[in-house]
């Protein structure tokens, strides 16, 4: 083999390698205090009456301008605005989870909304 052809296969090497030094070094959706501290204001849909401490999923809605927060299979609520759009880019990246299971902390039957943070240790 030519000396050309061995310079050129290392400087792909070396290119190849920096770019996986980067997907490294890139810190996960848990990583991030700005989305995992977040209090997330959860909208159920009517029926829904959920208690301080319930577990939910929360997943990207297939337009992506929302977080639906499910029970199983089955929507019960999302999550809008700020907090959905933060949440959505965290959860679309590569490596990272695409669903995280979310707890409430605290709920107003009234209003029919909730407070809920993403759950990091299960």
């Amino acid at each position: 083999m030519g000396e050309g052809y061995v310079e050129e296969q290392v400087k792909h090497y070396e290119r190849r390698r920096n770019i996986a030094r980067e997907d490294v070094k890139r810190r996960s959706l848990f990583d991030r205090p700005e989305v995992t501290d977040t209090h997330y204001t959860v909208t159920f849909d009517n029926g829904s009456e959920p208690k301080d401490g319930d577990s939910y999923f929360a997943a990207v809605s297939r337009d992506g301008r929302r977080i639906n927060v499910t029970q199983g299979h089955r929507i019960v609520g999302h999550i809008d605005g700020e907090g959905a759009k933060h949440l959505s880019k965290g959860l679309s990246e590569p490596g990272d989870p695409g669903v995280v299971r979310i707890r409430m902390t605290e709920f107003s039957p009234l209003s029919g909304c909730g407070k809920a943070v993403i759950m990091k240790d299960e």
